[in-house]
């Protein structure tokens, strides 16, 4: 365990960590360590920086809005300054305890170090509050369970009985629902496997459909071709010997 002496120098500098941020912070040049700025609660929006200088319109200065001016702004009025800061810094510091903790919870747990208090009991002692009549049911979670009469402790220990039971009951159902929901979920994968079996299979009958169109369109165009073919030479013969067109009515006579 550290000396005293060591817990003072922490605190000293854990003190001077928590100032030196603190000045930094608030003497920084930014929308809200100026002067002139002010937030005014939008509704719907939120609390938004304006500048509160003479203007014909409002001018937004809020770095949490992306609008931060103050860097170029040859009005800037620091709001703050080293004294005062330093000041409320170490007023905050030596504040009770509790109020400390709320700031600068590290630099209040080194201050209850250095405090004469007495420790905190770690588990409450076996003491009897009836006195030499009390009975002792037993501990739960840690807390020991008097009552002042025999009746009432087995009236007592029915009820952590039933608790007991009940929490146990529950841990059962509890693993039921878990192995039927694990259950669940190796069917879902079982049919998941399946979709995909199933998809892959009709992304290939796709396929096989398109390529037996792609077949039945070239046989078609080939046909077509030479339907074209034997009607140009048809009428190129025709022209040529100048042959009536065949006609079936003209033969059946």
């Amino acid at each position: 365990m550290k000396s005293e002496g060591a817990v003072r120098q922490k605190l000293k500098q854990v003190r001077f960590r928590h100032a030196k941020r603190v000045l930094e912070n608030s003497l920084a040049v930014a929308p809200h360590n100026c002067a002139h700025n002010a937030f005014v609660e939008v509704p719907g929006v939120g609390d938004v920086g304006f500048c509160t200088l003479p203007s014909t319109s409002p001018v937004l200065c809020d770095a949490t809005r992306g609008c931060d001016l103050s860097a170029s702004c040859g009005k800037y009025a620091p709001l703050h300054t080293k004294d005062t800061v330093k000041g409320q810094v170490e007023a905050d510091l030596d504040a009770p305890i509790p109020e400390v903790a709320a700031k600068y919870p590290d630099a209040a747990a080194l201050m209850w170090v250095l405090t004469d208090e007495p420790p905190v009991p770690d588990a409450l002692p076996l003491m009897d509050p009836f006195g030499e009549s009390g009975v002792l049911v037993g501990t739960f979670f840690g807390v020991p369970l008097w009552v002042g009469s025999e009746g009432a402790r087995v009236m007592v220990g029915q009820a952590l009985h039933a608790l007991v039971e009940g929490e146990a009951h529950l841990r059962r159902e509890v693993g039921l629902k878990a192995e039927a929901l694990q259950v669940m979920q190796e069917e879902l994968d079982t049919l998941q496997t399946e979709v995909q079996v199933v998809r892959e299979r009709f992304l290939q009958t796709e396929k096989d459909l398109a390529l037996v169109t792609d077949d039945l369109k070239g046989r078609v165009q080939e046909l077509e071709d030479a339907l074209r073919r034997v009607t140009e030479e048809r009428d190129t013969l025709q022209a040529k010997f100048d042959l009536p067109l065949w006609s079936p009515s003209r033969w059946s006579k």
